[in-house]
């Protein structure tokens, strides 16, 4: 009984582990190494016996009733929704005095970063959502998504 309660703990805690290391390489750039290589397809067979990581991956989505994209874009929220909610404590917790030169000054970066890659033409993807999502915090003072996040 014992093992039983262990064992589904390591379990969750892989499937966990594993969720939140896919919302964190697919929150990067599509030029990442990393992130390309979650979607990357090697042709060929494995020895027999060896796992397949992303067929595991899948049997666990499907048990969820999610695809392999949900799962990604669900996973990725998690991570951005954890980081906003980081930003937004840095930013209420500084001192008054620094504060509107800190929100001015990444303002300024993050809408400079925005049009850097609209003017080399690099496809809109989820970083750009996160740093549209990151420039509200700044300029609000808090976001309405990380709500959703505290409340699941």
């Amino acid at each position: 009984m014992e093992k039983d309660k262990t064992r589904s703990n390591r379990k969750r805690t892989i499937t966990t582990r594993r969720r939140k290391w896919i919302g964190h390489t697919s929150s990067k750039s599509n030029t990442n190494v990393t992130r390309q290589a979650i979607d990357w397809n090697p042709q060929g067979h494995r020895k027999r016996g060896r796992s397949h990581w992303r067929r595991d991956l899948h049997l666990i989505f499907r048990k969820f009733g999610k695809t392999w994209g949900e799962a990604k874009k669900l996973a990725v929220d998690e991570v951005v929704q954890g980081q906003l909610l980081a930003l937004e404590a840095v930013l209420k917790g500084c001192d008054h005095r620094l504060k509107e030169n800190l929100r001015k000054e990444l303002a300024d970066k993050t809408k400079q970063w925005i049009a850097v890659r609209q003017h080399h033409g690099i496809p809109r993807d989820i970083v750009d959502t996160y740093a549209e999502r990151t420039l509200e915090v700044i300029t609000k003072g808090k976001t309405t998504h990380a709500r959703e996040f505290l409340d699941s």
